[in-house]
This record gives C-alpha cells, sequence and structure tokens, in this order.
C-alpha cells in the first residue's frame, strides 16, 4: 500500500506550472535532510543550479530529492526547461533552502539560446532562499559557456562525497550531528590501491591490481593499500578554515605542501576517540579537519599498530554549504597502511571502545 500521496503546491514566488531552466545536477553536492516531525525519516537530496526565464544570466541554487526524477535526467543536455509541479521551503541549519520535490520537463520550451552565466551585482536579493550560484568556485555548464553538456554532471568516483551538513560545534567527526557515513565500503567514497613497496606498477590505469605482476612480490615486501577520506567538522571552524586556504594557495603556486599527521585528542569533551588532521604550516600544527567516525576504529588501530605509511592531501574541494550561507573548503586526504583497510564500522558511536 502506498501510504503517501503528494499534492500539488508552491511558495508564492515559485508555484505550480511556473518554469524553471535547469542547467546541472551536481552529485558532488549531496546532502542528508532528517524530518523534524519525523525523526525516522532521512532524505538524501541533491544540488541543482537553475535560472528563472527572464533571468537567464543569474544561476541559483536549488535541491531535488536524489531519486528516479534526477537519474531519468542522465542524458539531457543542458540547459531543459521543467514545469513545477510541488516545492517547498525547508530549513537547513539555520537557513531555509527550495526543495522541488516534483517537476515536469518541457521539451518544448527550451530556449533559443544560451546565455553566459554572470555574477549578480544586486546586494539585495529578493529571493534568498535560492541563493545565487558563484560560478567562479564550481565546475559545471554553469562557467564552460558556450559548451552545453549534460545536466547530470559524470562525476569521477573520487570527487563523489556525502555534502557537508549540520553543526559540529566542538569539532567533532560530524556536520549532521549524527553518525550518517555509509559504514561500508562505497564506491564514491573509497578509492582502494594495492601497491608494491619498491614499486607502483602494480597498479594498472583503472585502478586494478595488476595480479601478474604482483605474482612477483616476494613474501618480504608487504603490499600497501590507500582509502580516501573526506574530513569533517571543517565548515564551522574560522581557523580550519585558514589553514585549508593556505594549503590550497600551495597547490596552486606548486609550492611544497605542508606535511600532514594524525593527532589524537583523548580530552575531546564530544568525543575521546576523536582523530584530527594536522598541517605543519610555517612551524606550527594547524588542525585541517577529523576523520568521520565509521571510520575512526580502523585508523586507530592502524596507527597504534605502526601499519600507516603515508599521509597526504588528494584534494581540497569548494562547495556551497547551506548551514554556513556561503563556500567552504572541503579536503580529501588520502591515507595509507600495510595490508588492506578493514570495512568501516556502521556501528561507531561516540566515546565507544574498541
Amino acid at each position: 500500500m502506498n501510504a503517501i500521496t503528494v499534492n500539488k503546491q508552491g511558495i508564492g514566488f515559485l508555484e505550480p506550472t511556473d518554469i524553471l531552466y535547469l542547467y546541472c545536477v551536481d552529485f558532488q553536492f549531496l546532502l542528508d535532510f532528517t524530518i523534524t516531525s519525523l525523526p525516522f525519516m532521512e532524505l538524501e537530496l541533491v544540488g541543482g543550479h537553475v535560472s528563472f526565464p527572464d533571468k537567464l544570466h543569474e544561476r541559483r541554487i536549488v535541491l531535488f530529492p536524489n531519486g528516479d526524477i534526477i537519474r531519468n535526467l542522465s542524458q539531457q543536455t543542458s540547459p531543459c526547461a521543467i514545469e513545477i509541479v510541488t516545492c517547498c521551503h525547508i530549513t537547513v541549519g539555520s537557513r531555509q533552502a527550495v526543495l522541488v520535490w516534483d517537476f515536469i520537463v518541457k521539451d518544448d520550451l527550451q530556449p533559443v539560446s544560451t546565455v553566459k552565466a554572470v555574477l549578480p551585482v544586486e546586494d539585495d536579493d529578493s529571493y534568498p532562499t535560492l541563493p545565487w550560484l558563484d560560478i567562479t568556485q564550481t565546475n559545471c555548464n554553469c562557467n564552460k559557456y558556450p559548451t552545453c553538456g549534460l545536466i547530470v554532471q559524470n562525476s569521477s568516483n573520487e570527487s563523489q562525497y556525502l555534502y557537508d551538513g549540520g553543526h559540529s560545534d566542538d569539532g567533532g567527526h560530524s556536520e549532521d550531528g549524527g553518525h550518517s557515513d555509509d559504514g561500508g565500503h562505497s564506491d564514491s567514497e573509497i578509492i582502494e590501491h594495492a601497491v608494491n613497496d619498491h614499486n607502483d606498477s602494480s597498479v594498472t590505469d583503472d585502478g586494478q591490481v595488476n595480479m601478474e605482476h604482483l605474482d612477483h612480490v616476494t613474501e618480504h615486501e608487504e603490499q600497501r593499500y590507500t582509502e580516501k577520506f573526506k574530513l569533517k567538522g571543517t565548515s564551522f571552524h574560522n581557523h580550519f578554515q585558514s589553514a585549508l586556504r593556505h594549503f590550497k594557495f600551495c597547490q596552486l603556486s606548486e609550492l611544497e605542501p605542508p606535511a600532514l599527521s594524525l593527532h589524537f585528542e583523548p580530552v575531546n569533551k564530544r568525543d575521546e576517540n576523536a582523530i584530527v588532521v594536522i598541517a605543519e604550516i610555517d612551524g606550527t600544527n594547524d588542525p585541517i579537519g577529523y576523520i568521520p567516525g565509521s571510520r575512526v576504529e580502523k585508523i586507530t588501530k592502524a596507527h597504534y599498530s605502526h601499519q600507516i605509511t603515508n599521509i597526504q592531501m588528494s584534494e581540497i574541494k569548494r562547495q556551497y554549504n547551506f548551514y554556513v550561507g556561503g563556500f567552504v573548503y572541503v579536503p580529501v586526504v588520502s591515507i595509507t597502511k600495510t595490508g588492506r583497510w578493514p570495512p568501516n564500522s556502521n556501528k561507531y558511536r561516540y566515546n565507544c571502545t574498541f
């Protein structure tokens, strides 16, 4: 029995039958949203870039449910016209955002020509719940004029990470106030490579292990494996963002990147198991983010077993965060250890023992 009925609904400036132009669906922008009155229900939302028909040059950020209605756009070329069926405001942190729950693609209403997106010059925004997209901070159809690609962006595995959400007051692992990590090895979150101690030619171009090469590895040569970890707790701490800004500058300037290390925080008031990643910048140790909760146990065991051989920055993303109302730096680090990484712990809770 289908117990859910979805009715048509609008929000004043965006009503059923109104038209928006949809340019991008960004799967690097994923957000888990819990309905306050139904705490057992969690929605996965994805960010999209839209414009009003009379202001094609202004791109705005809207949320969609990550489901069939979005996946059906996988072969749709940007932009396409969508007719609103149901939309509403939702509260994300301290801000409101627009959720378009249902829409219809209108193939007969495509714009005559594409329009180059520009940064708005107005100080007063009439639609604050549809924030402007800063096209200087994105890599999508909106800043690739006049090229028009597919609406659903074809992100690579290592870049499809869960979007930061929620507020971590004291620098805990999760920015959504809970343990939303998937607890397993997800292709979209982890890239694992087996490498030989003396030669990395055992890894093929597609990241697979070349077993023919490994046949020649002696029993004294241990294989090393690397996982990528998107750090948490970065968005709400200015000193984290300052350190990441410096790190990003080093990357862009092709300077020697700061060394990274793991630091354990047994006196952390939220979680005595917390692990913070430290960057050595200009002689000081600056935190840049926390290891996600579901990965704390295996990192801790690998560290105290002296199995971790390397930690380095994989990439620093620039993503819009509704909770802070702007773009923030989000780091992804690669950690290498001898031997395979065990699965993530989906039963992890703050201050648990293992």
